[in-house]
């Protein structure tokens, strides 16, 4: 289904402040602190929404795509290099290869220092309201946009959710909904 750009640059922004606000709750502490960011977030423009995206190369993606919410599976995305401060040869590939990296290097993984570490854990916890919340949909661009060789190229790009979309995998989800970017 098509949606307006506006609804991706909400869900860039709801996870933005949720992924800071939110860390470590419990589900219903989650659920309920999710909702006060969204009416504050939903409330705004899309020129404060802009103002709230730092990164100029992840806006000027945003403006120059046409915007998708769909499904998707975890063999056709794949996460940013270094996702979380996971090693680089886990996130060459697939998030279905990613997870399955981590599985088997788990025990290696203890002396590397990252986001994944800390937040798939707490994000497994309260995976449920994750998958019902549009606005904490990760956010998907053409593959190749930002995973550059040696990555694979996928079909997608995770631009935002890398740790969402690998707890998903972990949880044995095989697909889930997305915004996804497509070219004119």
């Amino acid at each position: 289904m098509r949606v307006e750009r506006i609804e991706v640059k909400r869900c860039f922004v709801i996870s933005e402040k949720a992924k800071v606000a939110l860390k470590g709750m419990d589900v219903a502490a989650f659920q309920n602190g999710l909702a006060q960011i969204e009416r504050g977030v939903l409330s705004m423009t899309e020129k404060q929404l802009n103002g709230l995206i730092n990164w100029a190369p992840r806006l000027a993606k945003y403006n120059e795509l046409v915007w998708h919410f769909e499904e998707c599976s975890i063999d056709d995305i794949g996460v940013w290099p270094r996702a979380g401060g996971l090693p680089p040869d886990w996130c060459l590939g697939s998030v279905r290869e990613t997870e399955q990296s981590i599985r088997q290097g788990l025990s290696g993984i203890a002396s590397h220092k990252g986001r994944a570490l800390d937040n798939i854990p707490s994000i497994v916890r309260v995976l449920d309201v994750i998958l019902n919340s549009r606005y904490l949909a990760p956010i998907i661009v053409p593959g190749g946009t930002w995973r550059k060789y040696p990555c694979h190229q996928m079909k997608g790009d995770i631009d935002d959710g890398c740790m969402r979309a690998i707890a998903f995998a972990i949880k044995g989800y095989e697909k889930f909904n997305v915004y996804v970017g497509k070219s004119f």
